[in-house]
């Protein structure tokens, strides 16, 4: 057995006195695994420290079952791409770098199948890689928010057959 997508989570105040109880809790994590037979990969186990300070802080280091948790600027959990500065930027980039290719299949074929099957397309193979972790990124800038934007936009022109320069407005209501 694995547990994979495992992790803790902690508030720093004293980075001494949380890398003591990270270590801690490890250890305990350990026991019980072996408890339970569950193997934890310590290689495959990251450390990604979250903050708004410029400044990076050197914390102790934390084991797991003797060896060092390497610490990490992102990490993927769950399909979500997390940063150390907790910008969504990676992720959005990731995110349409993963629909690209299906919005680039959907525009070599966009004179041979009809509109709703590249509707269909767009909405079971495009819309949800672009949306995933829409909620919880939705406070992401502005500039990040308008690429992603962007590939909807080209999404929709490859849906729709429209001209690149229709206006936004008429692409999204679908009049065309």
């Amino acid at each position: 057995m694995h547990a994979d997508d495992t992790f803790l989570m902690r508030v720093i105040t004293d980075p001494l006195e949380n890398s003591r109880i990270m270590n801690n809790d490890l250890e305990m994590i350990n026991d019980w695994s072996k408890q339970w037979t569950v193997k934890f990969s310590p290689a495959k186990s990251k450390q990604l420290i979250v903050t708004s300070k410029p400044a990076r802080i050197n914390y102790a280091e934390l084991q797991l079952d003797g060896t060092e948790i390497k610490r990490v600027k992102t990490h993927s959990h769950l399909g979500m791409l997390f940063t150390e500065n907790f910008s969504w930027e990676s992720h959005i980039r990731d995110r349409i770098l993963k629909a690209a290719s299906t919005l680039n299949t959907l525009n070599r074929c966009i004179r041979i199948i009809p509109r709703i099957v590249k509707e269909y397309i767009y909405k079971t193979l495009i819309r949800p890689v672009l949306k995933y972790g829409c909620t919880i990124y939705d406070n992401c800038q502005l500039y990040v928010s308008n690429s992603l934007e962007k590939s909807q936009r080209s999404a929709a022109l490859a849906c729709t057959c429209a001209y690149k320069d229709t206006s936004h407005t008429t692409l999204m209501q679908g009049h065309l």
